[in-house]
């Protein structure tokens, strides 16, 4: 492979002057975190950019907002410092984020027609998530204990390295008030010890309760033990939910609060991951049908408690579905070309926000109802400022392999391509353990350019090889 490429570089400098250069490929824009407002008017999304001016070296990231009708776009937050992780208050009224523009990444809130951001956490330790309650009175969020004064030091001293399972930080389980007391301070307090760690967080319709994932640590392989537990906001009481020798994570309420939905892996648990869709009621469970790829993402609910939204890749693309509480899954939404990625659903289940690209079209924000035959509406104009591209071809391709199993790949064409004419072939491989090759734009920054070796004529080839 390695030798592969080189070649490929040598041999591309006999080509004429580069178009798109990866330089060029530089001054794209990414997209993420698409979130609609809960009455789906609006939407807010993060934007991002290699700051390469002067002394900067850096990518900044930044909070756009727009109308879900692709109009009046503009950017909500500015300065040095990013912000990213956007959600909306229950009200439509605010935007919460995180951000670290005053030392450690905490969480701030913004009014959504614009103005002064105002902090509202105090840690002296990152924050790795927050989920506001559905009634707006209160904020949990995870971080782990403050630093101790000797980490403290060798951060000073630019001494705070980590070692990768050595003394990992477990994130607690912390809730904040959302009104201000009388000496305008929020006081947070920890629900959860910090004898475990807590990767994510979804609150009951009445935010009377949180589903939890719970595992014994923030070691990196300690994933596969994963549990689901409920506890209480008013006495901090824990209760198992979904504790088995699988790994069960991403809960989410029905809207009506009669049903929990999680994810629950094949046993033993492996990085593959082998994953149904599970269905609580009361104290009962059981596995919903499987899906296309037995790698679904959880969303969320629709707004009538009826289906399970989630999205899950098919070959070189992700789709949106939607899983009848009983039923097989059913197509809700695909992209009208390339693939969607990073979908979101906004608070009331009424609307999807997502990032879309495909080979020729750099990533942009879009916003899709929830309902059948909906089309998606792109908000964003974050690549507007790009140079015309031009036309590269980019095709799906499937060959029968070892055992007749099909392969899927997509390959991509030298600009100029002409039948017949033999071409020399790049092949890209991904790495894994379960990754997969998606129609995403060509022209992006990456270890290989795929835009720059087309246009000086090479065809590349990505396989999505078995066993990866």
């Amino acid at each position: 492979m390695k030798k592969v490429v080189v070649l490929a570089l040598l041999a591309g400098a006999a080509f004429a002057a580069e178009v798109w250069s990866p330089g060029v490929a530089l001054r794209m824009h990414t997209v993420a975190s698409v979130v609609p407002s809960p009455d789906g008017k609006r939407v807010v999304y993060v934007q991002g950019w290699a700051e390469t001016e002067g002394e900067n070296s850096d990518n900044r990231t930044h909070l756009f907002l727009a109308r879900a009708d692709g109009s009046g776009e503009f950017q909500l937050t500015s300065g040095e410092k990013s912000c990213d992780s956007p959600q909306w208050s229950p009200d439509g009224k605010w935007i919460l984020f995180l951000s670290d523009r005053a030392g450690k990444k905490n969480l701030w809130r913004i009014r959504a027609d614009g103005g002064e951001a105002e902090r509202l956490t105090d840690s002296k330790a990152d924050l790795a998530g927050y989920r506001i309650s559905p009634d707006g009175k209160s904020i949990a969020y995870l971080a782990p204990n403050p630093p101790t004064p000797e980490k403290e030091k060798a951060t000073k001293e630019k001494r705070d390295f980590r070692v990768i399972d050595q003394d990992p930080e477990n994130h607690r389980l912390w809730l904040l008030p959302w009104p201000a007391d009388a000496s305008g301070k929020r006081e947070a307090r920890a629900l959860t010890p910090a004898n475990f760690h807590v990767s994510a967080i979804a609150w009951s319709p009445d935010s009377a309760r949180m589903a939890i994932e719970r595992q014994p640590t923030n070691k990196e392989n300690d994933w596969t033990k994963k549990d689901i537990y409920e506890i209480t906001v008013a006495g901090g009481a824990l209760q198992p939910v979904a504790a088995t020798a699988a790994s069960e994570s991403a809960p989410f309420y029905s809207p009506d609060g009669r049903h929990l939905a999680y994810l629950r892996t094949a046993v033993p648990v492996h990085w593959a991951r082998e994953e149904r869709i599970v269905l609580r009621t009361g104290s009962a469970e059981r596995e919903l049908p499987a899906t296309y790829d037995e790698q679904p993402t959880l969303l969320g609910w629709s707004a009538d408690s009826r289906e399970i939204l989630f999205g899950e890749g098919k070959g070189t693309t992700r789709l949106l579905y939607a899983l009848p509480l009983d039923g097989p899954p059913r197509v809700l939404a695909h992209p009208p070309a390339g693939t969607f990625s990073e979908a979101q659903l906004n608070a009331t289940g009424t609307h999807f926000g997502l990032v879309g690209q495909s080979a020729n079209r750099p990533p942009e924000a879009f916003v899709i109802a929830v309902r059948p035959n909906a089309s998606p509406v792109e908000v964003s104009r974050a690549n507007a400022h790009l140079p015309a591209f031009p036309a590269i071809e980019t095709k799906t391709i499937r060959w029968k392999g070892p055992g007749g199993l099909e392969i899927e790949g997509l390959l991509t064409y030298p600009l100029g391509y002409q039948p017949g004419r033999r071409y020399p072939l790049i092949l890209n491989v991904h790495g894994g353990p379960a990754g997969v090759f998606a129609d995403t734009f060509v022209g992006a920054p990456g270890i290989y350019s795929l835009a720059t070796f087309a246009e000086r004529g090479f065809a590349i080839l990505r396989a999505n090889i078995r066993g990866s």
